[in-house]
C-alpha cells in the first residue's frame, strides 16, 4: 500500500529507496504544515504520522519524561533529534506513529516498527514508549494494539518482535 510520509522542512538532503531528495522542496519526502490528520484511532487515541509540527509537543513531553525513560531510552529532546527521528521513519524500513489523546490532543507516546526485512520474511521490531502523565492508563496498550494491526494488515508483515527489559516495570 501507498505510504504517507512525515512532515519536515530543514533544507537538508535525505536518502530514500529512490535516492537523495532535498527536504523543503517539491521533491521532498516530507509533508509541510500543521499536525497531520490521523491515520487511525482507538477508543481514546488518534494515531498520527509524526511531523515537523509535532516537534515542540514531543520535545516538551520528552524533556518532562527523562526520569520515566531513564535508563531505558532517550526520546528526542532537541529539534535536531526530532528531525533525525523524522528522517529515519521516512525510510521504507521504518514506520513511526505518534499517539495523541482524542480528548485534548496531548502527546501520549510513540510506537515504532523498525528494521523491516522485506522479501519472503517480512519481519520487523516493535518499540514504544509513553510520556509522563500518560503511563499506567492502558493508553499505550491501545496504541500498540493499533500499530500491531497496522503492521500486519497494512504494511504486510508476517512477524513482529518486541524485546523487553525485565527490569523496566
Amino acid at each position: 500500500p501507498a505510504r504517507p510520509t512525515p512532515a519536515c522542512s530543514t533544507g537538508e538532503s535525505v536518502g530514500t529507496s529512490t535516492g537523495p531528495r532535498a527536504v523543503g522542496t517539491n521533491d521532498s519526502p516530507f509533508q509541510h504544515g500543521a499536525v497531520s490528520s490521523p491515520l487511525g484511532s482507538t477508543e481514546r487515541l488518534a494515531v498520527h504520522l509524526p511531523s515537523e509540527a509535532d516537534g515542540p509537543d514531543v520535545i516538551e513531553a520528552a524533556l518532562a519524561s527523562k526520569d520515566l525513560h531513564h535508563p531505558w531510552l532517550v526520546a528526542p529532546t532537541t529539534d535536531e533529534a526530532w528531525t533525525t527521528f523524522l528522517f529515519r521513519i521516512v525510510e521504507s524500513r521504518h514506520h513511526g506513529f505518534l499517539l495523541r489523546t482524542l480528548a485534548d490532543g496531548s502527546v501520549v507516546g510513540i510506537v515504532n516498527v523498525s528494521d523491516i526485512i522485506q522479501g519472503s520474511f517480512w519481519s520487523a521490531h516493535l518499540s514504544y514508549y509513553a510520556f509522563t502523565g500518560h503511563e499506567g492508563q492502558g493508553l499505550m496498550t491501545e496504541g500498540v494494539g493499533w500499530a500491531v494491526d497496522h503492521a500486519f494488515d497494512e504494511i504486510g508483515l508476517h512477524r513482529l518482535e518486541a524485546n523487553i527489559q525485565p527490569g523496566n516495570r
